[in-house]
């Protein structure tokens, strides 16, 4: 099944696929959500580990995360690397 990654600070999961259909939950920046329908403008999704079925607009997310944050734990120091889609 394909992923998409919410692209707004909090993506609104619709009942529906309607704008003016009542909001199921929000999805955070950055988050996984597993495509599995499509209705015009719309998929319907869940996303990770949460499991409610809803409906986002395709505007709203990206086919890639916008980045990566690695946290790297060596023993004698910590590191962080970021890595970005652009």
């Amino acid at each position: 099944m394909a992923r998409v990654f919410a692209n707004l600070k909090e993506t609104p999961i619709r009942k529906s696929p309607k704008k003016s259909a009542s909001v199921n939950y929000y999805a955070l920046l950055g988050q996984y959500l597993t495509i599995i329908g499509e209705e015009k403008d719309w998929w319907k999704v869940i996303p990770l580990n949460i499991g409610r079925i809803g409906w986002v607009r395709k505007a709203d997310v990206n086919e890639a995360p916008l980045f990566k944050i690695f946290i790297v734990d060596v023993g004698q120091g910590d590191g962080v690397f970021i890595e970005s889609s652009q």
